[in-house]
C-alpha cells in the first residue's frame, strides 16, 4: 500500500509547489527518486509540465 499512498502524496505535493528535494524528504525517498516518479506522473497524465499536473489536480478536486 505504500506505493498507492506515495502516489497520492506526490500528486498533492506538486500543486503545493514543492521542489523535488522537499517531496523526497516528505516521502522518505531520494531527490532523484522523487524526480523519476514526478516524471512518470507527468507522462501518465500526458501533461507538458508540473503546472499542468497541478491544474488537473485542482480541476478534479484531488487538491483544494
Amino acid at each position: 500500500m505504500r506505493t498507492i499512498s506515495a502516489g497520492m502524496d506526490r500528486r498533492r505535493a506538486v500543486p503545493r509547489g514543492e521542489i523535488h528535494a522537499d517531496i523526497g524528504r516528505e516521502l522518505s525517498i531520494g531527490m532523484s527518486t522523487a524526480t523519476f516518479h514526478l516524471g512518470s506522473l507527468i507522462t501518465r497524465l500526458v501533461a507538458r509540465n508540473r503546472v499542468e499536473v497541478a491544474v488537473r489536480a485542482h480541476e478534479t478536486g484531488r487538491v483544494t
